[in-house]
């Protein structure tokens, strides 16, 4: 075998080799990528998943709270026209309307009171009831 022929075939062998790592290493690359992009859709879904999760607890938060405002409004409104109503009759009962008996030793006589204390009395007892009168 020549010289010639010798370096032809090791440069033959050496082509080959390279060729095989160069195979190789492509292979190695498109596996390395393909792992790397299951790796990062997974990280993607993770974090996808955590940020609804959030999502979904802040619109439960929001929802919650929206419900907790309206019923407070609702209260107000409901306590309000309570109010109107004692408001109403106290001044349908006015102060010369509402009238008691003093009496005295020698003497009786009628005499013009202030219907309010009486009023916020029959308010604190009765506000359930007209409560269930208005709003039942």
């Amino acid at each position: 075998m020549s010289l010639e022929a010798i370096i032809e075939r090791i440069l033959e062998q050496a082509r080959a080799q390279a060729q095989e790592i160069s195979d190789r290493a492509k292979q190695e690359a498109k596996e390395l990528t393909l792992k790397a992009e299951q790796e990062g859709q997974k990280i993607y879904q993770g974090l996808l998943a955590q940020e609804e999760r959030l999502i979904q607890a802040q619109k439960h938060k929001a929802i919650v709270n929206a419900r907790l405002d309206c019923r407070k409004d609702i209260l107000r409104a409901k306590q309000d026209l309570i109010a109107a109503v004692f408001f109403q009759l106290k001044d349908s009962l006015g102060k010369g309307k509402f009238r008691k008996e003093r009496i005295f030793a020698d003497k009786s006589e009628e005499v013009a009171v202030d219907a309010g204390p009486y009023l916020e009395k029959l308010k604190f007892d009765y506000q359930s009831e007209i409560a269930g009168i208005l709003f039942g």
